[in-house]
């Protein structure tokens, strides 16, 4: 047997294949016929430079989800709003309903992008399932959807819903602290398992400590970690040594990252019947 090294990580490594499964791509996709309604709200509001605008009434707009909920029928799936964040501000809220006749949600799960990874065949095609916004909390960051069971698709042409089970990640009862070791899953667009480990930097930041303009009005209390995020990661649940969640990936920039505070996350999912008191 050979000699373990400080390279080996069994901690790390556990946390990583105890969690993938309950981590999920969300992909939002304009609707065909609402481009006029999406560039309506981006005119009235005006958090978007004119020129970007056109783009954001077409473009797909993706982020990252874990599940939450697991215990009927359908999973519950918490990911990030700020992918859609051009569409409502604090003072300008958007509701559920609304991003619902807005887009349409598709979701893979982990076992279904192994398994189209392992297909050689050329020109496969990639099927998503479809999900439902059921709840958004635009003060802080958070997007609650739905999908039946039934619903997540299995890798094949048959349409059979997957047999893997999506555990829901449960809140830490860890007591953060600066320097603590934590991970991250991500999954930027077609970036499956993008894992990485990094320290507590800070506990609670103000979002006025991490960013100089605020025109959406976030008010969560932000987790500040040295680890590096991607574009699409936003969404992804930040991980203790019990492989339960401790924050959601809000953003980051320079190898440094922020994450909506576990005190945020816990109020939202407690107010939309998830957590018990």
């Amino acid at each position: 047997m050979a000699a373990p090294t400080i390279f080996s990580n069994p901690l790390e490594k556990w946390i990583f294949h105890k969690t993938k499964e309950s981590v999920f791509l969300v992909d939002f996709v304009p609707k065909k016929d609402a481009d006029g309604k999406i560039e309506e709200i981006l005119n009235r509001l005006e958090t978007v430079p004119e020129d970007k605008r056109q783009k954001l009434t077409f473009e797909d707009r993706c982020c990252t989800g874990f599940v939450v909920d697991d215990k009927s029928q359908e999973l519950k799936i918490l990911c990030s709003a700020h992918c859609l964040d051009h569409l409502f501000t604090s003072e300008n809220p958007i509701s559920a309903q609304e991003i619902g006749d807005l887009y349409d949600i598709n979701i893979i799960c982990d076992h279904y992008e192994c398994s189209f990874r392992k297909d050689k065949t050329p020109d496969k095609i990639r099927y998503y399932s479809r999900a439902n916004i059921v709840q958004i909390d635009c003060d802080k960051d958070l997007i609650l959807l739905n999908v039946s069971k039934k619903n997540v698709l299995a890798y094949g042409k048959n349409g059979r819903a997957c047999r893997h089970s999506h555990p829901a990640l449960v809140p830490s009862k860890r007591h953060l602290e600066p320097m603590e070791k934590v991970l991250m899953v991500s999954w930027p667009p077609f970036r499956p398992r993008t894992v990485a480990l990094g320290k507590v930097s800070h506990c609670d930041r103000e979002y006025a400590d991490t960013s100089k303009t605020n025109l959406v009005g976030y008010t969560m209390t932000l987790v500040e970690v040295n680890i590096q995020s991607e574009p699409g990661g936003s969404g992804a649940p930040l991980l203790d040594a019990d492989a339960n969640f401790t924050g959601v990936l809000h953003g980051g920039a320079d190898g440094c990252s922020w994450f909506i505070s576990l005190p945020d996350i816990c109020q939202a999912l407690t107010s939309w019947g998830i957590l018990t008191q």
